[in-house]
């Protein structure tokens, strides 16, 4: 699945453009993890999805505000408790989300 994503501005010095195409490369590989999770898995707060993603805690929720940007997870309207006590949202894949897959498993099959 490709995720837009863009960490630099086109004025950017190039050294900031080199910097940026690696984070971005590192963001999609977290957001494809936090994906997969999500398919295998089912509704998971960031916190339950760290562990299984291999992934800290606080990049998961930088990657699942992304994704729910870019409308491929959305929120399910539950809460659960983190570690803290507080409670999180359970985040779920959207309809976007599981038809964007849908169409990649589709082009996947045909090459």
């Amino acid at each position: 699945m490709t995720f837009a994503n863009t960490h630099a501005r086109s004025k950017d010095p190039d050294t900031s453009q080199a910097s940026a195409a690696a984070a971005e490369t590192i963001a999609t590989a977290h957001k494809s993890k936090i994906y997969a999770v999500l398919k295998s898995i089912g509704p998971l707060t960031g916190h339950q999805i760290a562990p299984h993603a291999g992934i800290d805690a606080h990049r998961v929720m930088k990657r699942t505000a992304d994704l729910a940007r870019e409308g491929v997870i959305e929120d399910s309207g539950e809460r659960r408790p983190t570690p803290s006590g507080r409670y999180a949202i359970v985040w779920r894949i959207s309809k976007r989300g599981r038809e964007a897959m849908a169409v990649l498993a589709a082009q996947a099959v045909r090459s």
